[in-house]
């Protein structure tokens, strides 16, 4: 009897903490204690999102189900004593390595753009990542769209995109000009240029299909991009070969997100201290096999340590394009 009276105190404590309502300040929504006011709003009151009314649910204090209270009350221990608290203006990072505070702030006294160095929106949740790694080499590859879309983004493609004629199929390499061994153009936004092996490209604008790639890219990613370079392999013939994305027109740090569609390619990076006779260090190749649908992230500082290229594959009968999206400023 005693021992019964002793904790009834703490039964009533309990059922006052998890029970009894308190009524929010503007809308006399009622809720429990434990639960905050803004949370009762979006759980059973009035949403602001969008303009639009959200569907209310009972209140709590008329015969929300047990149950409904027990994961409300596991959610809230959960958030006050479990997990770490994260302010709601900051956003989840998305693949690949940000510039720091001091980054920033050197770029800024160069009078650099800032925009692709920080995340400008949250990653679309739930797409897996897997992480490539090496000395100098920070990429990210996903898995974007699945075959059946693939597809048919891969036959839009073919029906509307217009590749470039004449003097900008060839480039200019050790004093010579030669035929680029593959197709290649450039949409992005008005006003932009694009110096690529000695030739200056003006995008073309842009048209849906490109604007739906690039729209799925910025929303996985949490990046922007604002101009894309296009090439289309027409078979294993078709190559490109070892460079870098070391123009003066990318905004300092970008990354640069490459999404492929149709026959599946070897992709190499390759060290710029590894490369040739004199190679300086002995560091081994990176290879990887870009698939159709796939998104393959390049960030910072892989484009100033590696170099990559797409090599001939004699066997590999089927056409490839490939996306390369590009945060590009006016010089």
């Amino acid at each position: 009897m005693g021992g019964a009276l002793g904790y009834s105190p703490l039964l009533l404590a309990f059922s006052r903490v998890c029970f009894w309502p308190s009524r929010c300040s503007s809308c006399r929504l009622a809720f429990p204690p434990w639960l905050s006011e803004n949370l009762a709003k979006e759980l059973w009151g009035p949403s602001a999102a969008k303009g639009q009314q959200r569907k209310r649910l009972e209140a709590p204090c008329h015969g929300l189900p047990l149950s409904s209270l027990s994961a409300l009350l596991l959610k809230w221990v959960m958030e006050k004593f479990l997990l770490p608290v994260v302010p709601r203006s900051t956003p989840e990072k998305g693949p690949g390595p940000r510039a720091t505070e001091e980054e920033e702030a050197d770029l800024a006294q160069q009078g650099s753009p800032m925009e692709a160095a920080k995340q400008e929106m949250p990653p679309l949740p739930g797409v897996p990542w897997k992480k490539i790694r090496a000395e100098g080499l920070s990429c990210d590859y996903a898995s974007l769209y699945g075959r059946a879309q693939a597809d048919d983004i891969f036959q839009q493609l073919e029906e509307e995109v217009e590749y470039f004629e004449g003097e900008f199929t060839k480039l200019h390499i050790f004093g010579k000009w030669h035929n680029i061994p593959r197709k290649q153009v450039t949409y992005g936004d008005v006003g932009l240029t694009y110096t690529y092996s000695g030739i200056t490209f003006s995008p073309k604008p842009w048209i849906p299909v490109l604007n739906c790639i690039r729209d799925r890219v910025q929303l996985v990613t949490g990046y922007t991009f604002n101009f894309v370079l296009i090439n289309r392999y027409k078979d294993g013939h078709d190559h490109i070969g070892e460079h870098r994305d070391d123009e003066k027109e990318l905004v300092p740090r970008s990354p640069i997100a490459s999404v492929s569609f149709g026959a599946c390619r070897e992709f190499i990076f390759r060290h710029g201290a590894s490369r040739g006779r004199k190679a300086s260090q002995r560091i081994a190749p990176v290879k990887l096999q870009l698939d159709h649908g796939s998104l393959l992230m390049m960030n910072f500082p892989t484009n100033h340590y590696w170099y990559h290229s797409l090599p001939s594959r004699k066997k590999v009968l089927a056409p490839r394009i490939n996306l390369t999206f590009r945060k590009v400023r006016t010089l």
